[in-house]
C-alpha cells in the first residue's frame, strides 16, 4: 500500500511534527507519494509523476485539505483505503447510537435563530452546561445552554465565523468531566483497520505509556458492536474517556473520525510494518512505527522514562469556551 501525502500541508510543517514525521517514515519503506492541490499531480518520493492506477493507498491529510485531495485521487483510478464515502458515514457516528451521553445534532441556523426541536431544547434547559462540537472536524466549544438559548452576541458571532453555511451541523452534548491521573486526561485514541484495533495510545507525545484497560475494552467492544454493522465503514478512528457524573465513574466513546486526516498520537500508527533498524526502540517503548524510526535520528524528541513535572499531553488549541 502507498501512503499519500498532500504537497500544501508538508509545505509548511516543522520536521518535528507528526504529520511530516510519517511522510518520511513512508519515503523509508518506499511507499511515498504526495498530491499537489493546485497543480492536480500526483509524484514519488524523487519528485517523479507516478502512475497510482489501480493501486491501494492510503491518504494522509490535515482536515483543511482532506476533502480536495480524495476527490483529486478518486478521480484517477486510485484504490483509496477511505473513499469520501467512507469519510461522510463516519463523521454521521452519532447514527449508531454508541454513546452513553446523548449527544443531539443541531445546525447552526438552529443556534442563530434559537430555533430548535422541543426535545432539544428540554435538554439545553435541563443541561445548565454543554459541549459542542462541529461535525466536520474543526472546533469544539464549553458553553453553558444559557448563552445558546438567548442566542448570546459573542457566542453567535463565534459560530457564523467558523461556520460555512447556516446548515452545517453541531453536535451538542452534556459537559462532563474527564478523570485524569499524572498523564493527563484519561482519553484515548484507537485506529481501526478491518473492523479490528490495530493500536491505541492516549492524547500524548514523545513518552511511552500503556493504556488503561478500562479504555482498551470499551474500544474493542464498541469495535465489535460496529464491525457487526455491514453498512458502516470498517477503517475509522475511535476516541473514548473515562467521564464522571454525580460520583459515577463511566468510560464512553467520545467520538469516531475519519483515518485520513486523525493524528496519530505516539503509540498510535497508520504502518503495519516496523524497519529492521526501530524494532528494538518498538519493542522497548510500544510507540508507534514512525515515531520509533525518528528516534533513531532525533533522540532527544522522546523520553522512554517519564520526568517530574513535565507534561507530554497534546493540547486542542481548537477547544473554546463561552462559560
Amino acid at each position: 500500500m502507498y501512503y499519500c501525502f498532500v504537497e500544501e500541508d508538508l509545505d509548511n510543517l516543522r520536521n518535528d511534527d507528526p504529520l511530516m514525521i510519517q511522510a518520511n517514515y513512508a519515503k523509508r519503506l518506499g511507499v511515498y507519494c504526495c498530491c499537489s492541490l493546485s497543480e492536480k499531480t500526483i509524484v514519488d518520493q524523487q519528485g517523479r509523476p507516478i502512475n497510482m492506477d489501480n493501486k491501494r493507498v492510503l491518504l494522509r491529510t490535515t482536515c483543511e485539505t482532506m476533502y480536495q485531495a480524495v476527490e483529486l485521487l478518486q478521480n484517477r483510478d486510485v484504490e483509496l483505503l477511505e473513499t469520501l464515502d467512507d469519510i461522510r458515514a463516519v463523521e454521521q457516528w452519532d447514527s449508531l447510537s454508541l454513546s452513553k451521553r446523548r449527544i443531539l445534532a443541531v445546525q447552526l441556523e438552529n443556534i442563530s435563530n434559537a430555533s430548535y426541536l422541543s426535545g432539544t431544547e428540554d435538554f439545553l434547559r435541563e443541561t445548565p452546561r454543554i459541549f459542542l462540537k462541529s461535525r466536520k472536524k474543526g472546533f469544539c466549544v464549553q458553553i453553558s445552554s444559557r448563552k445558546l438559548l438567548q442566542r448570546d452576541a459573542a457566542a453567535m458571532a463565534f459560530f457564523k465565523s467558523r461556520c460555512v453555511c447556516a446548515t452545517d451541523e453541531l453536535l451538542l452534548s452534556e459537559a462532563l468531566d474527564v478523570k485524569a491521573d499524572s498523564l493527563g486526561l484519561k482519553e484515548s485514541r484507537h485506529f481501526v483497520f478491518c473492523g479490528t484495533i490495530a493500536n491505541s495510545s492516549r492524547v500524548l507525545h514523545s513518552v511511552r505509556h500503556a493504556v488503561p484497560h478500562t479504555l482498551l475494552a470499551k474500544a474493542t467492544c464498541l469495535a465489535e458492536v460496529i464491525s457487526r454493522k455491514n453498512d458502516f465503514p470498517q477503517n475509522y478512528v475511535m476516541d473514548v474517556g473515562e467521564f464522571e457524573k454525580n460520583g459515577e465513574i463511566f468510560v464512553d466513546v467520545i467520538e469516531l473520525n475519519p483515518v485520513t486526516s486523525s493524528l496519530c498520537y505516539v503509540n498510535n500508527s497508520v504502518f503495519d510494518k516496523v524497519v529492521p533498524e526501530a524494532e528494538m526502540f518498538h519493542n522497548k517503548t510500544g510507540m508507534g512505527a514512525e515515531y520509533c524510526y525518528d528516534a533513531l535520528g532525533h533522540p532527544e524528541r522522546y523520553a522512554v522514562k517519564r520526568r517530574s513535572g513535565a507534561s507530554y499531553a497534546y493540547t486542542n488549541p481548537e477547544h473554546y469556551s463561552f462559560l
